[in-house]
């Protein structure tokens, strides 16, 4: 009997380990993410390229680094405020919703640096967002994000599309 139960508690495991070890992948992104910042009464609009690498260790659970670079930023009483850098290293989870879509949630470290005319800025806090994939065929998709990053206590409200890739 214990032979018995050994087997099938070895079968099971095994089963439920195969799935997960099939759904690694590595992937990189790029796209554009749009930043808000609300502070003092003053809207500031910033966007940035990004790119994103990612690993998948199973189609649950996964990591990110990414890291985006400004492209635009505010004028703001002659003083011009840009966004140099942004990013982050985030645990993420995710959940399929069939064989083409799936959403997912994030967590981790995030960091910022504006640039300024009267020099730098920067800072590290909390990252965390939510969002979906889709993919367009076995290894390209389309991912959307929205993102809230509490960094030295100052709330960006992030938005961003990225085209991926997995390898």
């Amino acid at each position: 009997m214990k032979k018995l139960l050994g087997f099938a508690f070895a079968a099971s495991t095994a089963a439920l380990i195969a799935p997960a070890a099939q759904a690694q992948a590595t992937y990189f992104e790029g796209g554009y993410r749009s930043s808000k910042v609300e502070e003092l009464g003053v809207d500031l609009n910033f966007g940035s390229l990004q790119g994103r690498l990612g690993y998948d260790f199973n189609k649950y659970f996964g990591g990110e680094f990414d890291i985006g670079y400004g492209v635009s930023g505010e004028d703001i009483a002659g003083t011009e405020i840009n966004l140099a850098t942004t990013g982050g290293f985030y645990a993420k989870a995710q959940a399929p919703l069939g064989d083409k879509f799936s959403v997912h949630a994030r967590a981790g470290l995030a960091f910022a640096e504006l640039d300024t005319s009267v020099g730098f800025g920067s800072g590290n806090g909390f990252g965390y967002g939510a969002g979906a994939k889709l993919m367009v065929s076995d290894t390209v998709y389309i991912r959307a994000d929205y993102e809230a990053q509490d960094i030295d206590s100052v709330e960006f409200k992030n938005i961003g599309v990225t085209l991926g890739f997995k390898f």
